[in-house]
């Protein structure tokens, strides 16, 4: 999962809790300048929770 290559792409955002609970392994990457435009992990895992948090009443 690249939650900001995802945003940009338009690709929506992962249903990370489905994927829990359905037992699915899931990672964090990043991505290169064709989508992501950055390699920082610290600011993908930002990303990631405060997309959650947004997306989901947790």
């Amino acid at each position: 999962m690249h939650p900001v290559s995802n945003l940009k792409l338009g690709c929506g955002v992962a249903d990370i809790t489905e994927m829990v609970k359905q037992e699915v392994n899931v990672t964090l990457g990043t991505d290169g300048q064709g989508s992501g435009s950055n390699l920082d992990l610290f600011e993908t895992m930002k990303y990631a929770a405060l997309l959650q948090k947004g997306t989901k009443d947790i």
